[in-house]
């Protein structure tokens, strides 16, 4: 709306707002400096009538004629500027006269005294009141105001009458011309003016619509040359408003849906794109990302026989003139998505193939950077794949750094490289990894993939293997010993059986060639006794026995097992085996089972399960020498191991526990791993407690595990199922 305030106006406001003002500023000053002039005169009138007072009343008080001293004050008071008169004598304090109007405020007050030959025979008191200086004052402000008003009033009507012939006019005839201009009459042609600043003001806007009116020819041509390469565009063109309704579509855009032109300009871009909802009054425009000025997405868009076909679109928000608008492009990308899904297919399914292999796979370009990294390299160093991807070999997987020289061979050879049985901590665990290096060098582009394949089972079922057929080949040369032993066994066994059987006081043979040597049955057995011979006979029996044991056992245990399940009693299983350790001792080692307390904790209603007897011996044998090398390695007052059973629920429990030197937390963990030892080199290989463990977890199907702390002992569990 336009606003009602004028040139005019405010002209002759602020013209007749000055001359108020100083109108006003003029009068107060004058009113001013008249009422300080008028006081000026009223206290010289004051000092004059006080000197004549003064003067007039000497006489009459010295010769004391009070009548003449009333009749001068009396003529005095008559005055209307005297409101106040007291005149009083010396000599007894009277007061012969006391005039007061009862007017006190701003008079002005004059004190004189009387004096009769220098000598002060009385005082007069004269005030005059200004009231009657400020009435004639007043009267002059007010006819000073009214000659401003009239003033002020004459000088608004000529100021009107000023502006009206000399601005309106002129001004009237520049905006009718300038709303002519505006309106597209740009041949409008100004009426003559006589002021030059209007006449420059019109010759502006004349110019102004010149050029607006070439320019706007230019605009039009340049809008019939865009609509000619709009309409020979590729690409669907859509000028659509900001709720979504069509103003303009290009030829393409006309073809690719079916519609006319005309068709197209009633219809809004929710009828022809598949996704948006039909019922809504926004299609593109309620996408994500166009609040930021541009959007790019892929859609699909609906024809008038309703067949869909996918499309790119591009689309932002401009602003023409005072209208905001989207201007869309549509490109038809059927051909594009059929090969980007079967691209996506193929790289899904290569994808799919590559994560499914066990095997690391890591492909790096000839700096080293990763371009390739499967889900099994995910698993084993914890990187993902994302964060893997870009970054340098060492960075991420830092065991397959040393591979640069074989990548390096490789492309330059144009040859896999095979590297075998490489150790490596992974995750604080000694690995084992077969790595292959595959050159890539094709299509200009350098690289290699790298292959790791964890082979750690297999080195290590080589290596029980290794250990199995030593294991065979010490229990084969065991067999053969005591097979050896147990002849000069028997004899010494059967002599000392002979030699009681010689000494016997029962037999009559014996006596009849005690006798016949000349001495009898009864003497020579004293004299055995008393020698303690018939004692070292029953200790040669005894040693002879026991060793007979030890060879039964040796046999038994180094008989070939075919690893065959059979039911055994376990708690007999444990004693045959305590049986066959307790013969153990190494003087290097410092350990001797013969010292070492083996307490036996059995379950009285332990059921027969089965086991691989031989492969149970031998877990339990390699339990109770671990058991004692420790405690040996400690000082101890007693060395003790605790040997307990028990039946759970399905399984049967069997615990070793020693008072040795104990394990930590990192030890603890690795203590089944194969060729892990903390014992000297050449002292152990490693293998034991990771044999023990696969024949108890993989050969029976149980479970075995180990808890323990330094100075505090181990203790071993170990559960095997009552079932087959």
């Amino acid at each position: 709306m336009a606003s009602k305030r004028t040139i005019t106006r405010d002209l002759v406001v602020s013209i007749i707002g000055v001359v108020v003002l100083i109108s006003a500023i003029v009068v107060m000053l004058n009113y001013r400096i008249m009422s300080e002039k008028a006081r000026v005169e009223l206290e010289t009138t004051a000092d004059e009538y006080l000197a004549y007072l003064v003067s007039s009343l000497e006489l009459p008080i010295w010769s004391i004629d009070h009548a003449a001293v009333l009749s001068i004050a009396e003529s005095y008071g008559k005055n209307e500027q005297v409101a106040k008169l007291k005149i009083s004598v010396s000599f007894n304090n009277a007061t012969i006269f006391d005039l007061g109007k009862g007017e006190t405020r701003d008079l002005i007050i004059r004190n004189g005294f009387i004096r009769h030959e220098g000598q002060i025979i009385g005082e007069v008191t004269l005030g005059l009141t200004p009231k009657f200086y400020r009435r004639t004052i007043q009267q002059l402000l007010v006819t000073s105001v009214i000659t401003t008003v009239l003033i002020s009033m004459a000088l608004t009507g000529l100021t009107l009458l000023f502006f009206r012939t000399f601005l309106k006019r002129p001004f009237d005839n520049l905006i009718q011309g300038i709303e002519e201009i505006s309106e597209g009459n740009y041949d409008y042609r100004f009426s003559q003016v006589r002021h030059g600043e209007i006449q420059s003001i019109i010759y502006k806007f004349v110019s102004m619509a010149d050029r607006i009116k070439k320019r706007e020819k230019s605009l039009q041509e340049s809008e019939s040359r865009f609509r000619s390469l709009v309409d020979q565009a590729a690409d669907a063109f859509f000028l659509s408003t900001v709720d979504g309704r069509i103003i303009d579509v290009n030829r393409q855009a006309c073809e690719s849906l079916g519609y006319s032109r005309e068709e197209l300009l009633t219809m809004r871009l929710a009828d022809i794109e598949a996704s948006a909802d039909t019922g809504a009054d926004e299609a593109i425009v309620g996408r994500d990302g166009l609040s930021t000025g541009h959007l790019t997405m892929v859609s699909s868009h609906r024809r008038k026989d309703s067949s869909l076909f996918p499309v790119e679109i591009r689309a932002g928000l401009l602003d023409i003139g005072r209208k905001r608008v989207i201007l869309s492009l549509a490109r038809d990308v059927t051909e594009r998505k059929v090969a980007e899904d079967e691209m996506r297919r193929l790289r899904n399914l290569l994808g799919n193939i590559v994560n499914s292999m066990p095997s690391v796979l890591v492909g790096i370009d000839a700096a080293g950077n990763v371009t390739q990294w499967n889900q099994q390299a995910e698993d084993v160093t914890g990187v993902h794949a994302a964060a893997a991807l870009g970054q340098n070999l060492r960075d991420v997987f830092a065991v397959l750094a040393g591979e640069m020289e074989n990548v390096k061979k490789a492309i330059t050879e144009r040859r896999p490289q095979i590297t075998e049985k490489v150790v490596m901590e992974i995750n604080e665990k000694t690995r084992y990894a077969d790595i292959t290096v595959y050159p890539l060098v094709a299509d200009g582009i350098e690289g290699a993939v790298i292959r790791m394949d964890d082979v750690t089972e297999r080195v290590r079922i080589e290596e029980m293997m290794i250990q199995s057929e030593k294991m065979m080949s010490v229990g084969g040369l065991a067999a053969g010993m005591a097979h050896e032993i147990n002849n000069p066994l028997g004899v010494i066994l059967q002599s000392s059986q002979n030699i009681h059987r010689r000494l016997a006081a029962d037999l009559t043979a014996n006596q009849r060639t005690a006798e016949r040597c000349g001495a009898g049955l009864d003497v020579i057995i004293r004299y055995c006794e008393e020698r303690k011979i018939l004692k070292y006979i029953d200790g040669i029996h005894e040693a002879g026995a026991r060793a007979s044991k030890i060879v039964a056992n040796m046999l038994n245990f180094s008989r070939r097992s075919e690893s065959t399940l059979t039911y055994a009693d376990l708690n007999n299983l444990i004693d045959a085996t305590i049986e066959l350790a307790s013969n153990d001792y190494d003087l290097k080692k410092k350990y001797d089972f013969r010292h070492i307390t083996i307490e036996r904790d059995y379950a009285p209603d332990l059921p027969r399960i089965p086991v691989a007897v031989t492969e149970i011996e031998q877990v339990v044998l390699n339990l109770l020498k671990n058991a004692a090398q420790a405690m040996a390695g400690k000082e101890v007052a007693s060395q003790r191991i605790n040997v307990k059973t028990r039946r759970d629920p399905g399984f049967v429990r069997i615990e070793l526990r020693d008072n040795g030197t104990g394990m930590d937390e990192g030890t603890r963990k690795r203590v089944f791993e194969p060729f892990f030892t903390t014992k000297k080199l050449g002292e152990g290989t490693g293998l034991g407690l990771s044999v023990s463990y696969f024949i108890i977890t993989n050969n029976h199907k149980g479970a075995m595990s180990v808890e323990s702390s330094p100075d505090k002992g181990s203790h071993f569990f170990i559960r095997l199922p009552i079932g087959v």
